[in-house]
């Protein structure tokens, strides 16, 4: 019986077979994607696993992340760098404007220029990173505020550390426990601290004929890389189960007809 990668229920809607694979990987003979009826989550079965010490240092996926992020130390303000790369970390600036000194952890923190400008700006900001390649890098060229953990292992070695501000940028789609996930980041924070979640949007609209590559069953990175694809009603169902209260970015220009190309939700603790 398939069920939902998130809420677990068996109300799913086939939606196709996958058809879009990376060449440098074997996959099962049949992977399917699946809509679910109950959290309008989108994904795939079976469900595929993948090492990210290969994904960074034997596949090409990141490395313009890697060119970009290397040359953070020579710009004069490396924030208006992080900031053109998009709707997740406009989300990020958005919101933490006007707030000083917040105790901050970054999931996923890739190569770690978002934890390195956080830092610059006044605030402590920490970085976890599954990969070895991307740590390495990371406290090379940014110093020693990168760790090469997960969640469950940071807890486990940080059972009483309390954040203002987690951030998971891009994460939660690559991840086969998602909720598990963000039940933990929420044990994290401090009371009435923030999780702010970006993830490609389910919900984004297609009208561009320049962006066709958005219309097919799949958006961004191919499975196994992403595993699920989420809109407002999955985060809407997160909350409900973390019994947080979640809010969104909102973006000006062609978004607000579109809707974002990605989703930043943000999760508040104890506010409800």
């Amino acid at each position: 019986m398939v069920t939902c990668l998130l809420c677990k229920k068996d109300k799913v809607k086939f939606i196709a077979p996958l058809k879009e694979k990376y060449d440098w990987l074997v996959y099962p003979e049949e992977v399917n994607i699946y809509d679910c009826e109950n959290c309008d989550t989108r994904f795939i079965d079976p469900l595929l696993n993948i090492d990210y010490n290969f994904i960074y240092e034997k596949t090409g996926i990141y490395y313009n992340e890697f060119e970009r992020v290397r040359r953070l130390k020579l710009q004069e303000d490396p924030s208006w760098d992080i900031l053109s790369r998009g709707h997740p970390y406009y989300g990020v600036f958005d919101f933490i404007k006007g707030k000083k000194n917040l105790e901050i952890l970054d999931i996923g923190c890739g190569y770690g220029g978002l934890v390195f400008v956080l830092n610059i700006m006044g605030h402590k900001a920490i970085g976890l990173e599954v990969s070895r390649q991307a740590v390495y890098f990371a406290a090379g060229l940014f110093g020693d505020n990168y760790f090469q953990l997960d969640i469950d292992s940071f807890i486990e070695q940080n059972p009483d550390k309390k954040y203002d501000l987690l951030i998971s940028i891009e994460v939660i789609e690559h991840l086969n426990n998602p909720m598990d996930f963000v039940k933990k980041c929420i044990s994290c924070l401090k009371d009435n601290g923030s999780l702010l979640i970006t993830t490609p949007n389910k919900d984004y609209n297609q009208i561009s004929e320049s962006r066709k590559q958005y219309q097919s069953d799949w958006i961004m990175d191919k499975p196994p890389v992403h595993l699920a694809i989420y809109g407002k009603k999955a985060m809407e169902y997160i909350a409900s189960e973390t019994k947080t209260k979640v809010s969104y970015t909102d973006f000006p220009g062609l978004a607000e007809i579109t809707g974002p190309l990605n989703l930043v939700a943000i999760f508040q603790k104890d506010a409800i």
